[in-house]
């Protein structure tokens, strides 16, 4: 059980037509908990269904008007009050019927004269309850929300995998007749060299051509790979083949007045990973900074990725406005989110923490000294263990 300076923000509603016995529980909670009173039934209603919603009730049974047993019956009726816990309060003198307070949904019962370390022991045990109760029931909530999100996920794999078949197919009936143009198009400098300018014009186009259905290919194949259902399973990765792989997938979002700049060293750094998890996490980030750079007139986007001291240290940088610094830490928090409704969850940030810390690794975020936000993945070596020597790109981060 917590003591009692622990649930000093939580509030206790006194419902009692005797003023004198309010005051005792209120002397006797001060130091406990917020109070606040009321001397009826009615009252008391119009404080429960208010906005700032009591976490325990203390109600007595016996008031003119509406009486305890009416005023407990219809907070549980209501789903919004139905979880507030209600201790009865009950005169020695008076024939208290448990058997109808329990069936109204009473939580507990104390008894007139009221003797302050009972009366604070009994608030202290409901209060701690209310509280974990509240916990559970926003983890549910979280947990609920995050089976959707993951659910609409796997709808998206299912889908992207059926685009990438449709694409490849469509890329079939062109990579071929490019092809043969091309082969018609040598045979026809050949044949008429008066035409070799023409030719050349030509050929400079259909290598345009060539270049895009190679764009469209590579993007194909990232997105094959990231939704390909798997079961998970880690091994060591080359970091320049995740950020790439990112960046590929991230390329429209990317394009537009951002300059993205990449450092990996050395080029067969590797960490012990779930390659796919790994880009869904360097995705997010990424969409994260070109979200923040849109009023950035141009965007610099800088991934770094090198050998710290054990690790494998990712770091990801943008010049946008930076995170605000009270928010430095909620942006972890499933749901928390500083978009509008229509361009952020809040989960995506909360879902990458949940994958680096599966993998014994740990992500944090600060704002840079010239501006923007930088995010800083840690993850275990490769399996190899090896450590090559550290470069210039090990910073005062290490």
């Amino acid at each position: 059980m917590s003591e009692p300076n622990s649930i000093s923000t939580q509030t206790v509603l006194i419902v009692d037509d005797e003023p004198e016995n309010i005051r005792i529980l209120i002397r006797a909670l001060k130091s406990m908990c917020v109070t606040t009173a009321a001397t009826d039934g009615s009252s008391a209603l119009e404080i429960v269904f208010s906005i700032n919603r009591p976490d325990l009730i203390l109600l007595d049974i016996m008031m003119p008007g509406m009486n305890g047993y009416e005023v407990c019956e219809r907070l549980k009726e209501n789903s919004d009050t139905s979880d507030i816990p209600v201790i009865f309060i009950t005169a020695l003198s008076d024939s208290f019927d448990e058997a109808r307070g329990f069936e109204a949904g009473a939580a507990d019962y104390i008894t007139k004269p009221f003797k302050p370390d009972i009366v604070q022991a009994r608030v202290a045990t409901h209060l701690e309850l209310k509280k974990h109760q509240d916990h559970l029931l926003t983890l549910a909530e979280q947990r609920a929300k995050q089976m959707i999100h993951m659910e609409r996920l796997a709808s998206l794999g299912t889908l992207g995998a059926g685009l990438v078949h449709e694409i490849n197919n469509g890329l079939s009936t062109i990579i071929g007749p490019l092809t043969i143009l091309e082969d018609c198009l040598i045979q026809v400098r050949h044949t008429f060299p008066g035409s070799a300018s023409l030719i050349e014009k030509s050929m400079q186009y259909l290598g345009y051509m060539k270049q895009g259905v190679d764009r469209i290919n590579s993007i194909a194949r990232s997105m094959n790979r990231f939704s390909r259902r798997d079961d998970g399973q880690k091994g060591d990765f080359l970091c320049e083949d995740c950020i790439q792989e990112a960046l590929t997938l991230c390329h429209n979002k990317l394009k537009k007045n951002i300059e993205v700049s990449k450092h990996v060293e050395p080029k067969n750094l590797t960490a012990y990973v779930d390659k796919r998890q790994l880009e869904q996490v360097l995705i997010n980030l990424f969409i994260n900074a070109a979200d923040a750079m849109s009023s950035v007139k141009k965007g610099l986007l800088d991934i770094t990725a090198y050998h710290g001291q054990s690790i494998v240290r990712i770091i990801v940088e943008d010049n946008g406005p930076g995170i605000p610094e009270d928010k430095l830490e909620n942006i972890w928090e499933p749901f928390f989110t500083t978009k509008n409704q229509y361009n952020g969850t809040g989960l995506g940030l909360s879902i990458c923490k949940g994958i680096i810390e599966d993998h014994g690794g740990n992500i944090r975020a600060e704002n840079r000294a010239e501006g923007g936000a930088r995010f800083i993945i840690e993850l275990p070596l490769s399996s190899s263990g090896d450590l090559p020597s550290q470069k210039k790109f090990e910073t005062s981060l290490s």
